[in-house]
């Protein structure tokens, strides 16, 4: 399940715990932020339909509320609505494209559809935009390795697959030292480059 997202400033103003006159007026003023805690709160009570319809109305007032468009296609994510939730968060995307959270999203959803050149290419614009991000240059390099074993199957192995395996699971130990499950993938696939290179070799 993908997690919803938290916008950067939906708090209301401390001031509002001295005066309530100032919480009514700050929400007529930015009705959507109510909506989105609105949703938020729905979300963590498992009512799913509620939230989103909170997330909607959040949109409704403010169409480039990104966060809330995104987390309404996290829920139809979860729902097994995924060309709903893959035309949402491309609609996020067009909002915005540096909106690494949308990328992500596409990103596991085509890898759920199997269609990893796609998800490839959404993973890569993650890591494009947050180099740090460890899961994404994990997730980015499981996908390379699934592209691999299905090239394998086919009888065309692409080894340049493996290496950007390779490459991207060398930068999450990097990003996240020890680490047993990727220090573990990249002992496997290093084994079978090598062996590959020892074939190759007169």
């Amino acid at each position: 399940m993908l997690p919803i997202a938290f916008a950067e400033s939906t708090k209301i103003n401390v001031i509002s715990y001295i005066n309530p006159k100032y919480i009514i007026d700050e929400i007529k003023s930015k009705p959507y932020l109510l909506y989105f805690t609105l949703g938020k709160l729905y979300f963590r009570m498992d009512m799913i339909d509620e939230s989103l319809e909170m997330f909607e109305k959040a949109v409704e007032f403010k169409p480039t509320f990104i966060t809330a468009y995104h987390n309404i296609g996290v829920i139809y994510y979860g729902k097994g609505e995924y060309d709903n939730a893959l035309d949402v968060f491309m609609g996020a995307v067009e909002i915005d494209d540096s909106y690494a959270k949308a990328h992500y999203s596409i990103g596991v959803l085509y890898f759920e559809l199997g269609d990893l050149d796609n998800a490839i290419t959404y993973f890569e614009n993650v890591v494009q935009l947050e180099p740090d991000n460890a899961n994404a240059n994990f997730d980015l390099a499981q996908n390379y390795v699934a592209r691999f074993r299905k090239s394998e199957d086919e009888d065309k192995p692409d080894y340049r697959d493996l290496e950007q395996a390779l490459l991207y699971l060398k930068r999450t130990e990097k990003l996240n030292p020890g680490v047993p499950y990727v220090l573990n993938n990249i002992d496997i696939i290093q084994s079978i480059a090598d062996a590959r290179d020892d074939l190759i070799q007169p």
